[in-house]
């Protein structure tokens, strides 16, 4: 055990095959990632399905485009996700899960889509969160599958929402 720790405390001798390569500061930077193409047609792919005929759902739920539209008016409103102008009645969700359509109503004016863009955007980068995640434990081609599961997913579970609605 003590040879060991003096091996671990041993000094480098001194010499030329002590100093620093030539190239140390290169080693030092951080490398660029390498391209990943598959991931690259997987969000353009998601995006493409979740934006597309986007402007057929209409409002989605009148109840949360009415909160939207309220939260637009007031601070109040938009903090608490009060339902109505008056700000005494409020939604089912917390209101960070509203914000993001508000700030977007708010932005671009209230309109059907102001508030699915940020959604459907929402949903693409959920498939690049669920690859980057799973990419990292069990490598890309895992992280492929796990990503079009999901956008798979997604996408059957907002054609099935959407025939309710309709």
């Amino acid at each position: 055990m003590l040879t060991s720790l003096r091996r671990r405390l041993a000094v480098a001798p001194a010499g030329p095959s002590a100093s620093l390569p030539l190239d140390a500061p290169r080693a030092r930077t951080r490398r660029l990632p390498r391209p990943r193409p598959e991931l690259a047609g997987l969000l353009v792919l998601a995006a493409v399905l979740n934006l597309w005929a986007l402007s057929k759902n209409g409002w989605a739920n009148e109840y949360y485009s009415a909160t939207v539209r309220s939260m637009t008016t007031s601070w109040h409103n938009f903090l608490y996700g009060a339902f109505d102008p008056a700000g005494v009645m409020t939604v089912d969700k917390p209101p960070l899960a509203l914000w993001v359509q508000a700030a977007s109503a708010k932005l671009f004016g209230f309109s059907s889509l102001s508030m699915l863009v940020p959604q459907a955007l929402m949903g693409v980068a959920s498939v690049g969160l669920v690859y980057d995640l799973t990419g990292r434990r069990f490598g890309r081609a895992a992280g492929a599958t796990a990503s079009t599961k999901i956008r798979n997913d997604t996408r059957a579970s907002n054609r099935k929402l959407n025939r309710r609605a309709s």
